[in-house]
């Protein structure tokens, strides 16, 4: 740490318990004095100069002191949405809370080791008093949205909950990863222990997963495209045909040639529009019910374009399937 304070080339630089975006935070349980609900809010140790870093606002109060960063003070900064929850009509500055900050497990195992009472959690509890509201921000999964309720608490480098080191350059060329790495290797014998990693690969890490997905959707949505738009042109022009002898008749009986193909136009365009609508609605129904299996709360379900274009595509495709066979129908010698 004493190294990176030293270079020149690093502007800005932030301890930490955990770094963002390297996965779920851990949680704790939140009780205020005058309340017998408990919030769980997820916290995390950072250094005064972790919210400058971020360009993450203080929205009410005031920062981390140096002194009470030194001394891993019992004080701490909420998110927004944690303070709205503890206290949905009332300034939380000034106020206490009760957190019982238990070991860290893994979110979806519970050990019997682990477990406690409510009586016991009340023992070994602290008090900590609120001198900040921070906004919200996304600390884990990007797709998971926004922080539910967070707290942060204060540390400083040699402190217990001083676990990770968050750096900025003074440009985005100084201090890349490879350049930190000779530094790790005189701090710890394993080179896999300390790693450099940058938030930009953080998140393409996370992104990486949904844009497989998307490609694979989007590869299998153009063949399904392909094949619906095709699969009605052939239909359309096919049933089309069928009706030679009835445009030779209608033509015959004095009706013109726009007439008949403008016909021909509303009464495909009527069976588009209603396949369209049935359609429409079947995808709507899946994608309800997808809604209430997977829960991506920063991704959006729905993509008013990509419904825009298909049902542009199979219009195309029905007036191109009616138009052009319809044309050739109406040129036809009557007899």
């Amino acid at each position: 740490f004493k190294a990176l304070t030293d270079d020149a080339r690093a502007a800005e630089i932030a301890v930490t318990s955990r770094n963002p975006l390297s996965g779920d935070a851990p949680k704790a349980p939140i009780r205020t004095p005058d309340s017998n609900g408990v919030v769980a809010t997820s916290y995390m140790f950072v250094s005064p100069e972790y919210f400058s870093m971020l360009g993450i606002p203080i929205q009410r109060g005031r920062g981390f002191h140096r002194s009470e960063a030194e001394s891993e003070a019992h004080v701490g900064i909420l998110s927004a949405s944690a303070a709205r929850k503890l206290w949905p009509a009332a300034d939380p500055i000034g106020r206490t809370i009760r957190l019982w900050i238990g070991p860290e497990t893994r979110p979806d195992v519970a050990i019997e080791r682990n477990l406690r009472a409510n009586a016991d959690i009340d023992q070994s509890s602290i008090d900590v008093t609120i001198v900040g509201v921070a906004s919200d921000v996304v600390s884990s999964f990007i797709y998971a949205g926004k922080d539910a309720a967070h707290l942060y608490m204060p540390t400083s480098a040699g402190q217990q909950h001083a676990n990770a080191i968050l750096l900025r350059g003074t440009s985005p060329r100084d201090l890349p990863p490879h350049m930190l790495q000779p530094m790790f290797d005189k701090l710890h014998a394993n080179p896999l222990a300390l790693e450099a990693v940058t938030l930009d690969e953080m998140l393409a890490m996370q992104m990486f997963p949904l844009r497989i997905a998307s490609w694979i959707g989007m590869l299998l949505s153009a063949i399904a495209m392909v094949l619906s738009v095709s699969g009605l042109y052939g239909v359309v022009a096919y049933a089309l045909s069928q009706r030679t002898k009835e445009i030779g008749i209608r033509v015959a009986l004095g009706a013109t040639a726009n007439a008949v193909v403008r016909l021909l136009m509303q009464q495909s365009g009527r069976l588009a529009a209603l396949g369209a609508a049935v359609g429409l609605f079947i995808a709507f129904a899946v994608l309800a019910t997808a809604r209430a299996f997977i829960r991506l709360d920063n991704v959006s379900i729905l993509d008013p374009g990509a419904f825009a274009a298909a049902i542009a595509l199979v219009v195309v495709a029905a007036g191109l399937a009616t138009y052009i066979p319809a044309r050739r129908a109406v040129r036809i010698e009557p007899a």
